[in-house]
């Protein structure tokens, strides 16, 4: 008898999610399996079979067991990314992601909207797009531990010459920062919703869509 592993839907999902975004943290994986420790067995197994490969500081990849069954069933398998330059950027796309798996909920990451008649698209600075019940977008940003003043800037300027969008959400771990340096940010959209980037903005993202309407504006009452 062939040795193997039946695959369980949240296997398949797995595979699905590393498809599409190339990689996933350990702990991220929970949101997937919707359990605390279960999937560290999953996962283990999955290994064993090549479904999937170990990469260092606890990320997952796709194997060639993963990606041979992801073809063979018509899902998109993209390359990890291994230029060191777009590592970084492509875990926090990622990380994001993997907080918005939700019915109501869909992360479109920044390599499915390039555009290949718009060339200029390929230096803008959002991650993706959050879709939410099929109707409203927000065009997501993302501003983490290493990113200086300049950065900042630069997200001011990419969402003030971004017309297709009326929404805008920013996850940042330095809220007061983009508070402090209001008048030189573009809140022109509808929605520009500043969201921590933490763990408890990520709850906040998936457990009360109200509360990221309010956030910035509830902010601004605290600073008055």
């Amino acid at each position: 008898m062939r040795e193997g592993i039946r695959l369980q839907n949240r296997d398949i999902e797995l595979l699905i999610f590393l498809g599409k975004y190339k990689i996933i943290s350990l702990d991220n994986t929970r949101y997937i399996y919707e359990t605390v420790t279960y999937q560290e067995k999953r996962i283990v197994l999955l290994a064993k079979y090549n479904y999937i490969r170990r990469l260092k500081h606890r990320y997952i990849t796709l194997g060639i067991k993963g990606k041979e069954y992801l073809l063979e069933n018509g899902f998109e398998v993209r390359e990890h990314c291994r230029n060191k330059n777009n590592i970084e950027r492509v875990n926090v796309i990622s990380d994001i992601a993997s907080a918005m798996i939700q019915d109501n909920l869909n992360f479109v990451p920044s390599w499915n909207m390039k555009k290949e008649d718009e060339p200029t698209t390929h230096s803008r600075r959002y991650i993706g797009k959050l879709e939410y019940n099929s109707q409203d977008e927000f065009l997501v940003y993302a501003i983490y531990d290493g990113k200086d003043d300049r950065y900042i800037k630069s997200i001011y300027y990419d969402i003030r010459k971004e017309n297709g969008y009326t929404n805008a959400m920013i996850f940042t771990n330095d809220i007061d920062k983009i508070v402090q340096y209001e008048k030189g940010f573009y809140f022109g959209n509808r929605h520009t919703v500043l969201v921590p980037y933490n763990e408890y903005g990520k709850f906040l993202l998936r457990n009360n869509y109200k509360v990221r309407h309010s956030i910035y504006l509830r902010i601004k009452e605290i600073k008055r």
